[in-house]
C-alpha cells in the first residue's frame, strides 16, 4: 500500500487535529476534549504542513517552519496503528528537504523518531525540559537587581534582541504570540542598561494538557551571569498574573536548577536534534518559545 504525501490545506485541520491528539493522549485516562489548535493553523499559513496518505485514508502529517536559514521541524505524527510503516519516514523527505542550511527539531521520547532524525542527518545536542508549576505553589526564587519593564512588539529594539538571542528573525510569529497567543513582552533592565528580555504567553495555541497555562519564553540575555535572573523575573512577572505557568528550558541553562528548587516539576523531557555542529543560539543564555517556532 503506497504512501503519498501532499500540502494540507484547510479542509484537513480538523483530521490533523485528531491524528496529534490520539498521540498525545495515548494511554491516558480521561483526556481532555479535542479542540481546534491554533498553532497547526498558523503553520499552515506561514510554513509548510503535509499530510501523508494511504487508501485514501490520512495517516499522518508534518509541519515545518523557516525562519532565516533554519528549519524547524514543529510536528510529525502518525496515526498508531500506521507507525512503523515508513510513514514518518515518508513525511520527513516530504516536509524537510535538505536545501536549508540548518535543520532541527525537539525529537519525543519515542525512540522511532529519534532513529528517524539521526538518520537524516540531525544529532542529538541537549536536553530540553518541560516544567509545570501551579503560582501558589511555588516557593521564592533567587532575587536580583534587575527591574521588569513591560515591552511592545512593534519596538524594533525587542525583534534585533530576539533575532540576536534566537539565531533568526521572526517578525511575523512575534505578531502571532501577541495577537493569537496574548503575549506580553518584557525588557530586564539594570541600571539604564537592558540585559535581556522574556515574553509571556497568556493563551495556549498549541497545548492540550493545559490550554489556559500561561506559556514562558523565549527569554534571552547577552551575558551567561545575567541568565539565570532574566528567567526567574520572567516567571515572576507571569506568577503574579496567572495560575498556572508553563515553560521548556534546555538542561544546561543556569536557572533549571532554581527553578525546580521552587517546586516547578518537570512533565516532559525532549531531545534538541540539529544538523548544524555549532548551535544558532546558545542554550546557557537563551530559552526556547515553547510553541511553534523554537
Amino acid at each position: 500500500m503506497a504512501i503519498s504525501c501532499r500540502p494540507a490545506t484547510t479542509a484537513d485541520l480538523l483530521v490533523i487535529d485528531d491524528i496529534y491528539y490520539q498521540n498525545e493522549m495515548r494511554g491516558e485516562a480521561a483526556p481532555p476534549p479535542p479542540r481546534p489548535l491554533a498553532g497547526f493553523r498558523y503553520v499552515l499559513a506561514t510554513g509548510n504542513l503535509v499530510v501523508a496518505e494511504r487508501d485514501g485514508e490520512t495517516v499522518g502529517f508534518a509541519g515545518r517552519v523557516v525562519r532565516g536559514d533554519v528549519a524547524y521541524l514543529t510536528d510529525l505524527f502518525v496515526r498508531e496503528e500506521q507507525q512503523s510503516g515508513h510513514v514518518g519516514q515518508a513525511l520527513l523527505a516530504a516536509v524537510l528537504p535538505h536545501d536549508t542550511p540548518i535543520r532541527c527539531t525537539l525529537a519525543s521520547v519515542d525512540f522511532r523518531a529519534h532513529a528517524l532524525y539521526i538518520r537524516d542527518g540531525m544529532r542529538p545536542r541537549w536536553p530540553n525540559y518541560w516544567l509545570h508549576g501551579v503560582a501558589d505553589d511555588l516557593g521564592d526564587l533567587p532575587t536580583s537587581d534587575l527591574t521588569t519593564v513591560e515591552a511592545d512588539f512593534a519596538d524594533p529594539a525587542l525583534l534585533a534582541w530576539d533575532t540576536e538571542m534566537s539565531g533568526r528573525s521572526r517578525l511575523g510569529d512575534h505578531a502571532y504570540w501577541r495577537d493569537v497567543c496574548g503575549a506580553v513582552p518584557l525588557w530586564f533592565r539594570r541600571g539604564g542598561e537592558t540585559v535581556g528580555y522574556g515574553v509571556v504567553s497568556t493563551r495556549g495555541s498549541s497545548s492540550l494538557w493545559y490550554p489556559d497555562a500561561f506559556t514562558i519564553g523565549p527569554i534571552g540575555a547577552r551575558r551567561v551571569e545575567d541568565a539565570a535572573a532574566c528567567v526567574c523575573a520572567t516567571v515572576a512577572w507571569a506568577r503574579a498574573h496567572g495560575e498556572v505557568l508553563r515553560l521548556g528550558i534546555p538542561g544546561a541553562h543556569p536557572a533549571l536548577a532554581a527553578l525546580l528548587a521552587a517546586g516547578f516539576r518537570i512533565v516532559y523531557i525532549e531531545t534538541f536534534l540539529s544538523s548544524a555542529e555549532t548551535p544558532f543560539f546558545d542554550p546557557e543564555r537563551y530559552t526556547p518559545s515553547g510553541d511553534l517556532v523554537l
